[in-house]
This record gives structure tokens, sequence and C-alpha cells, in this order.
């Protein structure tokens, strides 16, 4: 877990709570320079709450706004 990461988050303004939600789950999980994130999508519907379809299009919206980079794919997400 990266604290600075996590405040940064938590003064950054989002478009959704959702969005929000997401960008703290995956700072949780974040080392100090933000990267080394591997959570599944379903696991992070579940974490926050929102279904898989939601997450699933609020990472395409990340990715596009540079604000996540997906390096690999899993098997499930």
């Amino acid at each position: 877990m990266s604290r600075d990461i996590i405040q940064i988050i938590s003064k950054r303004r989002f478009d959704t709570a959702a969005e929000k939600a997401i960008a703290l789950n995956l700072a949780d999980r974040a080392d100090d320079n933000g990267a080394g994130i591997w959570p599944s999508i379903p696991r992070v519907a579940a974490e926050t709450g929102l279904k898989v379809r939601a997450v699933r299009y609020i990472f395409r919206r990340f990715e596009k706004r540079r604000l996540l980079k997906c390096v690999s794919r899993g098997g499930e997400g």
C-alpha cells in the first residue's frame, strides 16, 4: 500500500463516486511508485460493491485518460 498514492487519489476530483472508489481500491494495492497492481476485475467489483461491467467501463476510461495502464491481461480480467 502506498500512503502517498492514496493521499493523491483522496484529493483528486473524479467524475463519479464509483471512479473514486475504484481508484482508491487500486491505490491501496499499489507500491510506492503507483505500480504493481494486479487485482482481477471481479475482485475490484466485489470490494467496491460495483458490477463487473461498471468496473470494466471505468478501467477503460482510466486507460483513455492515462490514469491506468494495462500491461498484461490475466485469466479473468
